[in-house]
């Protein structure tokens, strides 16, 4: 009764049904850690079944028993985990502490290798001028990889870190170009991206469309160089600057799809910020009027075609 009249007494601080529904969560939330709590008693009470006397209380306080029973828990909390990301997990700050924190234990937990968190090294420490630039460009990169291979396993996870695509990206995107020498993790990539040929063995209008696709490509790469992280990637998946590329190193061959697709939604988008409320009639009207600033370049595309039938 005392603990409902504390709820309806909230006032301004919320209605009966919302501190309901935040005292549910809390009691959910303390059963979940009681959960995990028991999940390494019940696996030292299973170990140690049969004993009696002090022969159980010495099993209990056994530091292989509770090492082990640790271990377990550590492996259900980073289960389907690979490599690396592993060793990342067991070592969290969250799941030593979901693991070793408990108080009847906290005397035998305290001394496992696995139960001390450890604090993040910087590789960095007591370097200077260009070799600590060079080392902050490479743990940047390497920051940007586990960001752009989040989610991945086992082998997965390996190939994606060493994909010299992804590598050469994340250099460029964290590039510190004008102060200091790239990091030999950057060279490298970049040596391997720059010996493929993209249109090795192509020919005719197939080698025509490959070489126009390209040359856009480092056109935009080009007009988003100094950019850094997520400033890169919406600059270089910027429609209106792709168009532009596209339609400055135009090709007498049908356009790469990489060009057609970013030149519709540049022209789309035009189009939709001149004549935005327009209705029926006043739409294609207005369409026709902003052809000549939202139609430009070698490029047509079906919006621009359309927009010439004006209605009667």
């Amino acid at each position: 009764k005392n603990f409902r009249s504390h709820l309806g007494s909230s006032g301004s601080s919320g209605s009966p049904s919302a501190c309901v529904f935040m005292a549910r969560t809390l009691l959910l939330s303390l059963l979940l850690v009681l959960s995990s709590a028991e999940t390494v008693n019940d696996c030292i009470e299973s170990k140690c079944r049969g004993c009696g006397g002090e022969q159980c209380q010495l099993c209990r306080e056994d530091q292989k028993t509770i090492s082990a029973c640790v271990s377990s828990c550590m492996d259900n909390i980073c289960k389907g985990c690979g490599g690396e990301q592993c060793q990342l997990c067991r070592e969290n700050a969250k799941t030593i502490e979901s693991c070793c924190a408990e108080q009847v234990l906290a005397s035998v937990t305290a001394n496992l290798e696995m139960c001390k968190a450890k604090a993040p090294q910087n590789p960095c420490e007591g370097l200077s001028g260009a070799q600590f630039s060079q080392c902050a460009w490479e743990q940047d990169v390497k920051t940007c990889l586990e960001s752009n291979c989040q989610g991945c396993g086992g082998e997965q996870c390996q190939l994606c870190r060493a994909d010299a695509e992804k590598i050469n990206s994340c250099c460029e995107d964290h590039s510190h170009w004008d102060s200091v020498a790239p990091p030999q993790m950057c060279v490298d990539a970049k040596a391997e991206v720059d010996s493929k040929d993209p249109c090795s063995g192509l020919y005719g209008a197939e080698g025509l469309q490959c070489a126009w696709e390209e040359d856009a490509k480092t056109c935009v790469k080009n007009g988003c160089k100094g950019c850094g992280g997520e400033q890169c990637q919406l600059c270089r998946e910027d429609v209106q600057r792709i168009a532009k590329c596209c339609d400055d190193h135009w090709h007498s061959v049908e356009p790469p799809q990489f060009c057609k697709d970013s030149k519709e939604e540049a022209v789309t988008s035009c189009f939709d910020s001149k004549c935005h409320g327009c209705g029926g009639e006043q739409c294609q009207l207005c369409r026709e009027d902003a052809r000549a600033e939202c139609c430009t370049g070698a490029m047509r595309t079906p919006s621009c075609e359309s927009s010439k039938a004006i209605l009667p």
